[in-house]
């Protein structure tokens, strides 16, 4: 229950209202099964990796989902800053670096830029690679791609070959009883994409266009006879 970095963005929360949380919450392992608790009017949302507890506390009616995606993306952007892994003693290495991060990555409690490959550019520790402050060019792409609505893509991509391969993959489960009764049933499915195309040009794909396509043409034929 020890708190480990604590980065208040607004000052309705206080220190206290924290350590209620890790007494009651991360202290009693067995309630860590609720990502969302609210104690003394205050609304905690958390996940677990390993032995750390991130925490987002709030007094306002928020959006848990975006919240929660938050504290997931955070997770991502410090195993890519610690070489993979998150854990007690690299949150003791690297405080520093991880209170600069929160200063990046999020203002006034609202998330900004969370993509690893924007920020190592000119967040430069943990073995982060350095830039040259006196490169303009370089100094002009890192701040139109921090800026940019396409951050999470680079600039100046190139493939010998423009090439995107698409899996739709669906799984179909169903659960019977010995009486051949069906108890459930459901499907699951995800798309699945590699993209090898240069520069940033935009893309539209169908997943049923034959079908739409016939139903247009009959449509058409239609029209013309009457």
């Amino acid at each position: 229950g020890e708190i480990l970095i604590w980065r208040a963005y607004k000052d309705n929360v206080s220190r206290e209202n924290w350590q209620t949380f890790c007494n009651l919450v991360v202290a009693a392992k067995e309630s860590r099964d609720k990502p969302v608790q609210s104690i003394d009017g205050c609304h905690f949302i958390y996940t677990v990796v390993g032995d750390i507890v991130l925490v987002a506390a709030t007094k306002d009616n928020v959006n848990v989902m975006l919240v929660l995606k938050l504290l997931f993306k955070m997770i991502e952007l410090f195993k890519a800053y610690f070489g993979g892994t998150l854990d007690e003693n690299q949150v003791r290495k690297h405080f520093v670096l991880i209170y600069e991060l929160l200063d990046e990555i999020i203002d006034y409690g609202y998330p900004q830029i969370l993509e690893a490959d924007v920020l190592k550019k000119y967040i430069t520790q943990g073995g982060a690679k350095n830039i040259d402050l006196n490169d303009q060019e370089q100094l002009k792409r890192i701040t139109v791609q921090a800026t940019g609505v396409c951050s999470w893509r680079a600039e100046g991509i190139k493939h010998r070959k423009n090439e995107v391969f698409i899996d739709v993959v669906e799984n179909v489960n169903i659960l019977m009883s010995s009486k051949r009764e069906r108890l459930r049933a459901d499907v699951s499915g995800q798309i699945l994409v590699k993209c090898q195309l240069s520069g940033m040009p935009e893309c539209k794909f169908g997943m049923n266009d034959k079908l739409i396509m016939s139903a247009d043409a009959r449509a058409r034929s239609s029209d013309k006879g009457i």
